[in-house]
């Protein structure tokens, strides 16, 4: 059986968004790359959170809003596993 890891399955060039990216630039740059989620990067470029399409959808009033108020911030970072 074969062995999994991350650099396996992962991305490696992957789409972002500022903090300060309105939704209608989020709504295009997911569709464009044909993604469901982009990581929210800072101004020091570090994740700060990750928006998805459900973010997009489930959350009324957002077309006049930002990625830092639609994200869910990152809480778990796995680091290296055992």
């Amino acid at each position: 059986m074969r062995t999994w890891h991350v650099e396996d399955v992962m991305t490696v060039d992957v789409v972002t968004v500022e903090e300060t990216t309105p939704y209608r630039e989020i709504v295009d740059a997911l569709t464009a790359h044909r993604v469901s989620a982009a990581p929210v990067v800072d101004q020091d470029r570090r994740v700060v959170g990750v928006v998805s399409e459900a973010d997009l959808l489930h959350k009324p009033g957002t077309t006049l809003t930002t990625a830092a108020k639609l994200m869910n911030e990152m809480g778990v970072n796995l680091g290296r596993l055992p």
